[in-house]
């Protein structure tokens, strides 16, 4: 194979190898019509003049940003940020129309402050439902009920400082997705927290029930002393075993488990 045929082989595996994938149209493209342009050159040197001299020149790195700012704009479309997604269109927009705005890098900015903006969301959200949890699942005493109280108050300031309400993040899929609980643990959350936000919950009634079952479970524990004492030593003579989950080699693949035991 002469040198110029490796060289419209190497576009023509270029191009093959971009149009795998959906990620890279434009660099297929190009990739694709230069194999085609330098087909009838008879050496490497002619195939490269020919290419300087032509448009080809620089739309191979107009498309490689072009298809930077295609992929940009489609995780933060997956991600659910509009506002981001934004950026890189106009973006794509500008380097599409003229090549040499590929290299002003403003946008960044742009990106980086949507990227802030974002993750302090994403902060407030997650440390609302933090301080949920550690509220509702605190003891009796006035003081610590106060604690947790305050902090579930500032996390929802710290919110309502990313100009955001908590209703519209809690009915974006793509938050509510960081939330570890079913629905109907979400729907409680989402109904009871920005109301303890400014009202602690009462937990007098919830006092005496807890004391009147722990009260009850120690004196059924306190007279089956000899048997609780036989159960744990029985317990500690047995293996020691962890589940660990091995995820997937790609999105289609399924988690294996496996059991593994100590002494």
């Amino acid at each position: 194979m002469s040198d110029v045929k490796r060289c419209i082989h190497l576009y023509d595996t270029m191009a093959k190898r971009f149009a795998g994938t959906p990620l890279a149209p434009n660099q297929a493209r190009v990739y694709a019509e230069v194999r085609d342009y330098i087909s009838t050159c008879n050496s490497v040197n002619e195939a490269l003049e020919k290419i300087k001299n032509s448009k080809y020149y620089t739309m191979q790195a107009q498309a490689l940003m072009l298809d930077k700012m295609h992929s940009y704009a489609l995780a933060a479309r997956d991600n659910g940020m509009p506002a981001l997604e934004k950026i890189y269109e106009d973006k794509y927009k500008e380097i599409e129309g003229d090549y040499l705005k590929a290299y002003e890098t403003g946008y960044t900015q742009k990106a980086a402050a949507e990227w802030i903006k974002e993750n302090n969301i994403i902060s407030a959200f997650c440390s609302i439902y933090t301080a949920y949890i550690e509220l509702i699942c605190c003891g009796f005493e006035p003081a610590e009920i106060n604690e947790k109280q305050k902090r579930l108050k500032d996390a929802f300031n710290a919110l309502n400082n990313c100009n955001i309400s908590f209703e519209n993040v809690c009915a974006n899929s793509h938050y509510r997705n960081l939330i570890p609980a079913n629905d109907h643990g979400f729907n409680k959350f989402k109904s009871e927290a920005p109301i303890f936000a400014n009202a602690a919950p009462d937990k007098r009634a919830y006092k005496d029930e807890f004391e009147s079952e722990f009260n009850r479970i120690w004196a059924d524990i306190t007279s089956n002393k000899a048997q609780v004492m036989a159960a744990g030593g029985q317990s500690n003579s047995l293996k020691k075993g962890a589940c660990v989950a091995i995820p997937p080699k790609n999105k289609l693949g399924k988690y294996e488990f496996t059991l593994r035991q100590e002494e």
